[in-house]
């Protein structure tokens, strides 16, 4: 017997629907991140530029990413869901651009897709938090995340069914139709209930002093340290497996798959549990298991099968903190939610900017053993802002019970 629409409405805190459709937005707009850090070799290839030259792309397209407050305060004066379509529309161009993009000329696409990521994220993560209640934020916000390991079990499959039939552009000019769709989708999205939300209109200075307390720039820094050790973790994941145990292509992407799964697990652990246990407690532990599996990397047996498990339980636990994080950014102010948010996605995109390069140095010069040391420490650091700082639920917003 299946569930009513009233118990599935209570265990989310939202209706199916509405958590559907936000999911779908999200999972087209994680297609375009996934489909550049997996198909690195076809892509530089199509655009005629080297590994090393893609490399300063996708470190473009990250450090666009510190433009997201700007769009945050615009979120927030003019509503979610406009800037959600925004995002959409420019990943629409961006990959329609980066499709007829040769050689330097795909940076102009390149800054577009990673300014798109400022512009829909940090909204898109502000309008579903108002829409579920604060004890079930948790579910709701780590439901939609989800939507990152499905993009790689799902959705890379099929992009590389399509480049390997009719070449690397056409998944990308296929996408982009796909986002002026959910363009359409985004800006048609419900208006957030009133019962959620208590927003006020705040002055500059009223915005300058919140911007500058210690839980928002706690936040803000615990997701630029989280988000170094995460590039690590990806960026070491492949050069490991074939450096030391000579894994070639294949071999590699079956290891994706696999520690795809684990993410989703831990992706989908966080979605039913961080509200029971709490946002900052659970944060907290899970912050030192992931710590302790990264410092745990240069003690393990050189065997691939040692390494595979290594990495999914660090997939695991990343998708779990990550996760966890959210809906906890999402309680450090409920007057600027959409702010705060964006400001947090600026530190993951310098995180996501320093940690690909700090990488290659660390292995070059320590193998496995430096990128342990300095993944630990930040996480270590970035569990202690989260004990520290961060609040469990925003001043001047309500519980409201189901």
């Amino acid at each position: 017997m299946t569930a009513s629409p009233q118990k599935r409405r209570h265990f989310f805190g939202v209706g199916l629907p509405l958590l559907g459709i936000i999911f779908s937005t999200r999972f087209v707009i994680d297609v375009s991140t996934h489909l550049i850090f997996t198909f690195v070799p076809q892509l530089a290839n199509g655009l005629g530029v080297s590994l090393a030259g893609f490399g300063w792309l996708m470190f473009f397209r990250a450090m666009a990413g510190i433009t997201g407050p700007l769009f945050g305060i615009a979120a927030d004066k003019f509503g979610r869901r406009r800037v959600m379509a925004a995002g959409l529309l420019a990943q629409a161009a961006a990959a329609a651009g980066l499709a007829l993009a040769q050689g330097w000329w795909a940076l102009l696409p390149f800054g577009l897709s990673g300014l798109s990521l400022a512009i829909f994220i940090p909204a898109q993560q502000a309008y579903t938090s108002e829409q579920a209640p604060p004890e079930k934020r948790g579910r709701v916000m780590g439901t939609i995340e989800l939507s990152w390991s499905c993009t790689g079990i799902f959705a890379s499959p099929v992009i590389g069914w399509l480049m390997n039939g009719w070449g690397w552009r056409a998944p990308l000019l296929i996408l982009s139709g796909l986002y002026l769709a959910a363009t359409a989708v985004a800006w048609n999205l419900p208006a957030v209930a009133e019962r959620h939300t208590q927003q006020a209109r705040l002055s500059r200075s009223e915005i300058g002093r919140l911007l500058l307390s210690p839980n928002v720039l706690a936040s803000v820094a615990t997701a630029f340290l989280v988000y170094i050790a995460v590039t690590c973790f990806l960026t070491i994941s492949g050069v490991w497996l074939a450096a030391d145990f000579g894994l070639n292509a294949a071999a590699i992407g079956a290891a994706a798959t696999a520690v795809g799964v684990a993410e989703f697990a831990g992706a989908g652990a966080s979605s039913l549990f961080i509200d029971r246990i709490g946002k900052r407690r659970g944060n907290g532990l899970a912050l030192l298991l992931l710590a302790l599996a990264f410092a745990a990397l240069p003690l393990l047996p050189q065997r691939v099968s040692a390494a595979l498990a290594a990495l999914a339980v660090l997939g695991l636990l990343f998708q779990f903190v990550i996760v966890s994080l959210i809906p906890l950014y999402a309680e450090q102010s409920a007057e600027a939610r959409g702010t705060v948010l964006a400001l947090v996605f600026s530190g993951i995109g310098l995180g996501a900017s320093v940690g690909p390069p700090l990488t290659a140095v660390l292995w070059e010069h320590f193998h496995t053993t430096g990128v342990a040391v300095v993944g630990a420490t930040c996480l270590l650091l970035a569990m202690a802002l989260v004990g520290l700082f961060l609040q469990e639920t925003a001043v001047g917003e309500t519980i409201i019970p189901l």
